[in-house]
């Protein structure tokens, strides 16, 4: 009996993509320039995943995504692939490849929340670099609702969750 695969998960970031984060985060890199290395990591990404035989499908690995905890933040307010956050409000995950990521803390500017960027923003590029079915990552809202670690004045973390479910139906 065959028991069919699918890629899951993010996959590592080249050196040239989290250079290129570190040095957007530096304000070195204008958001035009960072799209241009996002669109070559995808279509790196998906030629790879065109080449494996019976793939059902092709995912991006996240690499579109500044961070797969904060991507649905603006971009103000986080920062981007920073590799070594020292001075980190939220928790920090480290991962092989020398990066790590940082989940955000919602502050007070920030409300009442609600998405400022889409899990499936960059689904028309990755379609364009293959015609194979795909799946776009997507954090889940029990994730998101990690964001709220802090009381905030008039924006109580009940009216937060209940903009969260909002945002996600």
């Amino acid at each position: 009996m065959e028991i069919r695969q699918t890629p899951v998960g993010s996959l590592p970031r080249s050196k040239q993509l989290q250079d290129a984060y570190a040095a957007f985060n530096k304000e070195e890199l204008g958001r035009g320039e960072l799209d241009q290395v996002i669109e070559s990591e995808i279509k790196d990404v998906v030629s790879e995943y065109e080449k494996i035989e019976n793939n059902p499908l092709i995912t991006t690995g996240e690499v579109e995504k500044p961070n797969f905890l904060t991507y649905f933040l603006d971009n103000g307010f986080i920062k981007l692939g920073d590799p070594s956050p020292e001075d980190a409000e939220g928790f920090v995950i480290d991962f092989e490849g020398h990066h790590s990521r940082e989940i955000a803390v919602l502050q007070k500017e920030q409300t009442p929340f609600s998405y400022k960027h889409y899990g499936d923003e960059w689904i028309p590029t990755l379609k364009s670099f293959s015609n194979k079915p795909f799946k776009a990552t997507v954090i889940a809202p029990s994730a998101v609702s990690l964001i709220y670690q802090k009381d905030l004045p008039d924006y109580s973390k009940e009216k937060f969750i209940s903009d969260v479910i909002n945002e996600c139906v």
